[in-house]
């Protein structure tokens, strides 16, 4: 399984009027892709008024059709025009990373909040990092109930390394942060683990979905 996405971030234009157009570009993708396309926002985190488009996909054929697509569709053709009087003049981004541990449980909830946590893997560290990060995964989910991913970058960064957890509301989330925080074991596991298997300089982040 591959999560993809493509994000940008708002210009200078009226917050409604860049929204509106994110969400009738969201309709758009929807109406073409084989897959279901999420919209998910920025929330108390850095790179405000960034917007990423994400699904979750089993092949990366799926990927390439939906391209395909959407680059015949003038409707599309027309958002995208749109998009340069509403966006900042900052490229675009697309990334792909694959779910090495896809938390089946992830896709029964409605979740409306992600929390993420970015790291890279050690030089040497390729295969224990890996073991490493399913195994705080699996840590997280058990220790807060959410359910937890994690993936490894496909493009990007070269071993970037990212752990995702569901929330339905912000409740959870909080109490997911405040759980992993107060829990002397997980603490222990990242001082004695993570710090030979990852960079320093991991960044968390939190998301809101859209639509």
């Amino acid at each position: 399984m591959y999560l993809y996405s493509t994000s940008a971030r708002s210009g200078v234009a009226s917050p409604v009027k860049v929204m509106e157009w994110a969400l009738n570009m969201t309709e758009k993708i929807n109406q073409i892709s084989e897959v279901r396309t999420s919209l998910w926002t920025s929330a108390m985190s850095p790179a405000m008024g960034t917007m990423a488009w994400t699904s979750v996909v089993s092949d990366l054929a799926i990927i390439e059709d939906t391209e395909a697509k959407l680059a015949a569709d003038p409707g599309y053709i027309d958002l995208v025009g749109q998009a340069t009087a509403l966006l900042s003049t900052d490229t675009a981004d697309q990334t792909l990373m694959q779910l090495v541990h896809a938390d089946p449980d992830a896709a029964a909830i409605d979740a409306r909040y992600a929390s993420t946590t970015r790291a890279t893997l050690a030089p040497g560290s390729m295969v224990a990092g890996i073991d490493l990060g399913v195994e705080l995964a699996q840590m997280v989910k058990k220790i807060t109930g959410r359910p937890t991913s994690f993936a490894v970058s496909v493009t990007g960064d070269y071993g970037a390394v990212m752990w995702v957890s569901m929330a339905e509301t912000i409740q959870e989330l909080q109490a997911s942060i405040e759980a992993l925080n107060s829990n002397a074991d997980f603490g222990k596991a990242v001082d004695n683990k993570a710090g030979k298997a990852y960079l320093p300089g991991a960044t968390e982040t939190i998301s809101r979905k859209v639509a």
